[in-house]
């Protein structure tokens, strides 16, 4: 089984600019992976500042397996997770 590390930056710039929305859709995405036929282990970790310290036009930022994503949403976030689960 593939595992699929999330990172979501828990920075005040990050969660004003809707992480914990993130960390909810991942942890959702989670919670339904077996009825969507993805068979990965998906870990959801949040941490501070992630890629450049100061990002907060950026924000939020998000990684997946190392790749970051500036300005992640919901959407972005969950296509990168089912593509590397595929």
């Amino acid at each position: 089984m593939k595992t699929i590390d999330v990172k979501i930056c828990a920075c005040t710039s990050c969660v004003m600019n809707g992480a914990m929305d993130l960390a909810e859709s991942v942890e959702g995405l989670r919670k339904v992976r077996n009825e969507l036929q993805i068979d990965a282990d998906i870990r959801v970790e949040m941490s501070k500042c992630i890629g450049d310290a100061g990002h907060g036009e950026h924000s939020p930022v998000a990684s997946v397996n190392g790749q970051i994503i500036h300005k992640a949403d919901s959407e972005t976030l969950m296509e990168k997770i089912t593509e590397l689960a595929k």
